[in-house]
């Protein structure tokens, strides 16, 4: 079965071979205009990591060829099902990673990994002069990987994608050059100007990428990856991207506040510590390099509080990527490309090169260490549009960029006999160390105003970091590379620690989100569910993580007692600072329940809990009693309505979670999980390749009448690629004005698009700063008579006031000297204040 099924994977095209779907035929799903009632596609979007995520979930409930840790075993009943679930997750994993660049999504030309490899002597050079030799470095690795699977001749991918951006469409809406073949299709990216990736969706990246390369790489050809060259070739290729991704967030994606770095030692990192204060902040923004479309440049924090569900994702795929490289992985034809050629650790003679490089990291940079203390405390004042004692430190807009030269220039400061701004190798002589340390220096302490209760001065382990720069020559870069982090355990004990620290109180309880500065109090059933079965994989791929184990075990037994009772009713979220008097903020929806549902059961799997399986079994009858519409095969949304609103990540979520619940033994769950996916199919699924019945060119635009339409090679305009589009929804569309207002998908993007360029990324204007619930709540210069937020009464709100009224009682109405916010943005805001102001 698994032969047939790799088989089938196999023989799709890579998709820069992409094809165009035709007319006519039977039972075409019409995405476009469907009825009110009907299940259906919301529009023809793919939705980045979500759909990763359902591409991931679909290759487990196959059967996945390796038992990775945290996941129950369990295989789809049919057969048939078995070969489909496969091949169309393939499919679209391999269309949104190798596809054209259109697809959108971050290319790994521009990843760590990449750059690592562009920085050694004897790298490939620029020989097309677009001014670069990442694109020629990364077609290096790629040709490489290619010959190393014994598939040398054939074309390769012209764009590899390592992390999805926000959405893309599925639907084909170009030719290159007048052609009309296969090769010249292109796609449609929806947010191609504004790039955005949440935490969550890298984790749902790495998983889809590594459960599809499971699939094609489980049987090999001697030293040869793969059952046969192709199947090899890509199966690198989506490794290769999993590693670029990894690599990248270990050298560039962790930050605090409004600024972004690298780990120093991903090895040694300590979060409560000054130097490595660090988190992997819930959005961020990509900027893309010049003259390279796609390469990944710049980064940029959209939100920059740690968020528990994509902490999460990131860690179940970090943990199950160590498993996946380490000797618990009993197939060696999977586990050796990571830990040898062509992917792994040992000396790469391609180049002469080792991967072990000594690091350089008791060095202290600019780009890696001062650069994000300078953005975080300074630049707010600092910067080309206000030039606070004549000294900028680089723009604040479109985005807040601190500059090494203007850092060593200083400002007018230094004309009026102070000290240089910096000293190379003097650090007591530098003005940027004396004005942070203060009166201790004989100067006044800078930030301006730092000190307060609720305004910080640097701590001492950040200063001494300016000083050893100083000290060490004000050095810009590292002098050696950092070598690539230990093939999924280094990210996955990072993780770890963050989640400890950031998320976990004394009680068990897991905070739904750390903003920088204070949790947010609430706790949802969701994230914790989410948490439980990522630190169950984290158990299990590292068994000496203690901490791993202690976190599920208290987190599993917090759940138990508060978020879900014995009849199984599971609470939406717990909120409030008293332990003891946490408020009950309604019961759960369908997914937030199954999500719960899930990390129970893999909970009890790791710990051996009675108590929390037998809560798990409540709540999984309960979830069925609820949600189940078994005349319809489908979950509502929520109990007593039978209309159904579900990402692909929240169907990934249930079908997980049913798993779980037919693994345990629960009555009548492989049933309802083989019949909801076959019932989603036919809908998630935008187009279906040759294999499982179909005939491309026959004329027949769904041969076998499975619901799914094929991408005929002739008629239609141009058609749709094979991706599993982003939302589903059944009966009449959900009323949108009573969902309630979140903080981070609601209030905070709107905040960052009326209030740019004063109170977001670093800009602080009249003290007062809206990047998070706790700084929105801080009194600034115009907050000192009244409460900026009054949770539950926006009337009494003097940040709602300055929003709708044209003289409010302090100040002006904001945004100043921009159009005020529409009727809907302000509804927004009153209703999040009345429902809480809660961060979440």
């Amino acid at each position: 079965m698994r032969s047939l099924a790799v088989f089938l994977a196999s023989s799709l095209p890579v998709f820069t071979v992409l094809a165009s779907c035709g007319s006519g035929g039977r039972r075409t799903p019409n995405l476009t205009t469907p009825p009110v009632t009907a299940l259906r596609a919301v529009g023809v979007d793919t939705d980045g990591g979500e759909s990763d995520l359902l591409a991931a979930q679909l290759l487990v409930a196959a059967g996945t060829p390796i038992q990775f840790g945290g996941r129950p075993t369990f295989r789809v009943r049919a057969a048939s099902l078995e070969e489909r679930l496969v091949f169309h997750a393939v499919a679209h994993v391999e269309a949104s990673s190798l596809g054209a660049g259109a697809l959108g999504g971050a290319s790994i030309d521009g990843s760590s990994r990449i750059r690592r490899l562009a920085a050694l002597p004897n790298a490939p050079v620029d020989s097309n002069g677009n001014g670069t030799n990442l694109d020629e470095v990364a077609a290096a690795e790629v040709a490489y990987l290619a010959e190393f699977a014994g598939d040398p001749g054939t074309a390769l991918p012209s764009y590899g994608s390592m992390m999805p951006w926000r959405a893309s469409t599925a639907a084909f809406v170009d030719t290159v050059a007048g052609r009309d073949d296969f090769a010249a299709m292109r796609v449609a990216a929806s947010v191609r100007a504004s790039a955005q990736v949440d935490a969550g969706q890298l984790g749902g990246a790495m998983l889809a990428r590594l459960h599809a390369a499971a699939w094609l790489l489980e049987e090999g050809r001697g030293i040869r990856p793969g059952r046969d060259a192709r199947a090899g070739k890509v199966g690198l290729l989506f490794l290769q991207q999993v590693l670029a991704l990894e690599e990248t967030m270990v050298g560039s994606l962790f930050g605090r506040d409004g600024s972004l770095a690298g780990l120093r030692d991903a090895r040694t990192y300590d979060p409560a510590s000054a130097a490595d204060a660090l988190w992997v902040p819930a959005r961020l923004q990509v900027g893309e390099e010049t003259g390279l479309t796609g390469a990944p440049a710049t980064y940029a924090v959209l939100d920059r509080a740690s968020s528990l569900h994509g902490l999460a994702t990131l860690l179940e795929a970090a943990s199950e990527l160590a498993w996946f490289a380490s000797p618990r992985n009993g197939n060696p034809a999977l586990r050796d490309v990571l830990n040898g050629f062509p992917l792994g650790p040992l000396p790469d003679r391609r180049r002469g090169r080792g991967s072990n490089v000594p690091s350089g990291n008791d060095e202290v940079t600019f780009s890696r260490e001062i650069r994000p203390i300078l953005a975080a405390n300074c630049i707010a004042c600092h910067n080309d549009s206000s030039m606070t004692s004549g000294y900028t430190m680089g723009p604040i807009l479109p985005q807040a960029v601190v500059e090494y030269e203007k850092v060593i220039a200083g400002g007018n400061v230094g004309r009026r006999g102070s000290p240089p701004n910096v000293v190379s190798g003097n650090h007591a002589g530098s003005l940027l160390w004396q004005v942070l340390l203060g009166p201790a220096a004989g100067v006044r302490r800078m930030p301006q105003g730092c000190g307060s209760q609720f305004y910080p001065c640097l701590p001492a382990g950040q200063i001494s970091l300016v000083a050893d720069w100083i000290d060490q020559g004000l050095l810009r870069d590292p002098s050696e590379p950092q070598p690539p982090p230990k093939i999924g355990e280094d990210l996955a004990r990072v993780l770890l620690k963050n989640l400890r620290l950031l998320h976990a109180e004394g009680d068990g309880a897991l905070a739904d989100r750390f903003d920088g500065e204070a949790s947010s109090r609430v706790y949802s059933s969701a994230s914790t569910g989410a948490a439980l079965s990522a630190l169950a994989s984290a158990a299990m791929a590292l068994p000496d993580a203690e901490d791993a184990r202690a976190l599920l075990a208290g987190a599993a037994a917090f759940a138990a007692a508060k978020l879900i009772d014995a009849q199984g009713e599971v609470v939406g979220e717990l909120v409030g600072d008293d332990r003891d008097r946490r408020t009950a903020n309604g019961p759960a929806d369908a997914v937030a329940h199954a999500t719960l549902v899930a990390g129970l059961f893999a909970a009890a799997r790791v710990v051996s809990d009675d108590d929390v399986l037998a809560r798990a079994r409540a709540g999984a009858a309960a979830w069925l009693r609820h949600f189940w519409i078994d005349s319809e095969a489908l979950f509502r949304s929520h109990a007593g309505d039978d209309r159904l609103a579900a990402r692909a990540g929240d169907l990934a979520v249930v079908l997980r979670a049913v798993q779980e619940m037919a693994a345990a033994g629960v009555a009548g769950a492989a049933e309802v999980h083989d019949a909801l996916v076959e019932r989603l199919l036919p809908i998630v699924v935008a187009s279906e390749w040759d294999g499982q019945g179909e005939v491309l060119d026959d004329g027949i635009a769904d041969t076998d009448g499975d619901g799914i339409a094929e991408p005929a090679l002739a008629g239609g305009a141009f058609g749709r690629a094979p991706l599993l589009l982003g939302e589903v929804r059944f009966g009449a569309d959900p009323d949108l004005e009573t969902l309630p207002v979140s903080w981070s998908q609601t209030v905070a993007p709107l905040f960052r698009s009326a209030c740019a360029g004063c109170h977001v990324d670093g800009a602080a204007r009249g003290d007062y700063r809206v990047d998070s619930v706790t700084a929105a709540k801080r009194a600034g210069e115009s907050g000192r008579t009244g409460e900026l937020i009054v949770p539950g009464d926006p009337e009494a709100s003097l940040l709602y006031r300055k929003l709708v009224d044209r003289r409010p009682p302090v100040g002006e109405q904001m945004p100043l000297q921009r159009p005020p916010l529409d009727d809907k943005a302000r509804a927004l805001v009153r209703r999040w204040i009345l429902e809480g102001a809660v961060d979440r």
